[in-house]
Order: C-alpha cells, then sequence, then structure tokens
C-alpha cells in the first residue's frame, strides 16, 4: 500500500501536509477495502436467500435488512476513494476554461463547497447515530437490531469523505495532482 501511495501524485518527499494527504488516502482506501466487504456480503446474503427460498422453500428474515444497511455503508464508505481516483460522477466544464488561474479558482470554490455538504451530511449521519445509541433504538424487524451500528458506517464513511475533501483543498491550494487513478492508488500485485 505504502508503495502505492507514493505514486499519488505528491512529492515524495513532500512535508507534512504530503505525509497528511497520503495518510489520508490511505483511510479512504481502508474505506474502499470496506465498502467492498460490505458488497461482497450483500451479494452473499441475496445468493443465500434465493437458495433458502428456492432450495428450501424458507426466507432468511435479515438478509433484506442487513443488505440494506450494506448498501449504504458501501456507497459511503467508498466515497472518498472515488474522490481521489476522480470517479464520481461530475461535469468537467471547469476544464472548459481557458485560464489555468480560473479553473484553479473553480476547483477550489467547488472543493470548499464539496467539503460543506459531506460536513453537514457527515454531522446529521453522526447525530442520528448517536441518538439511536442514546435512545437505545432498534428496528421493527424480528431481528431488532440495534440501529447505531448500521448508521455509524455511513457516518464514518461521511467523515471520510470529509477528510478526503480537506486532503483536496491542501492539494488545490499546493498546486498538486487532484486525482490519480484507481489503478495507481488500489492494491494489487506488482508485475
Amino acid at each position: 500500500i505504502a508503495r502505492k501511495l507514493a505514486n499519488s501524485g505528491l512529492p515524495p518527499k513532500g512535508g507534512a501536509l504530503a505525509r497528511l494527504v497520503r495518510a489520508i488516502d490511505g483511510l479512504a482506501l481502508a474505506g474502499a477495502a470496506l465498502g467492498a466487504l460490505a458488497l461482497a456480503a450483500i451479494c452473499l446474503m441475496m445468493g443465500a436467500e434465493i437458495f433458502a427460498r428456492y432450495a428450501l422453500n424458507t426466507d432468511l428474515p435479515f438478509s433484506w435488512e442487513y443488505s440494506s444497511y450494506l448498501m449504504s455503508a458501501a456507497f459511503f464508505l467508498g466515497a472518498a476513494h472515488a474522490l481521489r481516483c476522480g470517479t464520481h460522477i461530475r461535469l468537467g466544464l471547469l476544464q472548459l476554461l481557458p485560464w489555468r488561474g480560473a479553473r484553479l479558482a473553480g476547483e477550489l470554490v467547488a472543493t470548499i463547497l464539496g467539503l460543506a455538504v459531506a460536513a453537514l451530511i457527515m454531522w446529521s449521519l453522526a447525530d442520528q447515530a448517536w441518538q439511536a445509541w442514546e435512545r437505545g433504538a432498534e428496528s421493527f424487524t424480528p431481528m431488532q437490531t440495534p440501529l447505531a451500528i448500521p448508521q455509524a458506517a455511513p457516518a464514518l464513511g461521511a467523515a471520510l469523505l470529509c477528510l478526503q475533501l480537506a486532503a483536496r483543498l491542501v492539494a488545490v491550494l499546493a498546486g498538486l495532482e487532484l486525482e490519480t487513478p484507481a489503478d495507481e492508488l488500489s492494491v494489487s500485485e506488482e508485475r
């Protein structure tokens, strides 16, 4: 992982800010890995549900509930890494601006607005999970899942997105590379 993050577009021995941005990239990569595990768990649960329903003539009461929790977790946990890799859906209007200074100013404004929105989402999700924890809220399903647990994962993912947007803000201000293709940041075997 360290070798991949070292090639993330930051100066190789760039001071404390570059190390901080690389650390945030590592956290985003860990969040994406957790999101991928959540998607794998959804596939396993849905496969088990299909098997149970058609082969055993029964159902698994937890599969739909937990799959929805895991889908929310996967969406938010993968958001920070998707931002770093430039794979979020977005418009490339800033790239059409003829002046580099105007493009950078646009990136700065967009990053600050994105950070503000992500911080609001993070605050709301964390507050919701905290209130569920304080009240001891449980789902109304037969599983009676304590809701603070599945609500904490999206809040964590939103916090990672805030960190990644803060790192992007540092990169914009320092004139560093804003996105790195996923294959350069992901964990894969060297050839």
